[in-house]
């Protein structure tokens, strides 16, 4: 099942894709988007860190997944890194 098709039937869980940049940090964007168009106007693909979905509950959002279009997945602390930039947890 797909992430979008396990999230929308959830009407409190928002589903957004996502990439981390060396330079630019997070990058969130709609789903409907591709990974690859969203990396390709970042530039520099070699500074992908990782890329993904974030599942935005009602509660802290959550990194997971995996780009099948850059052939790379979430990474093991983006969930924490994005709480701690995004000053989401206490």
């Amino acid at each position: 099942m797909s992430y979008s098709r396990q999230f929308e039937s959830n009407p409190v869980q928002i589903m957004m894709k996502y990439i981390r940049h060396k330079e630019f940090g997070f990058v969130l964007f709609e789903s409907g988007m591709a990974h690859d168009a969203i990396g390709r106007l970042l530039g520099r693909p070699e500074a992908i860190v990782s890329a993904g979905f974030v599942l935005i509950p009602d509660a802290a959002p959550r990194c997971l997944g995996h780009s099948g279009t850059l052939g790379i997945g979430a990474g093991p602390t983006d969930t924490e890194d994005l709480h701690d930039r995004a000053s989401l947890t206490g």
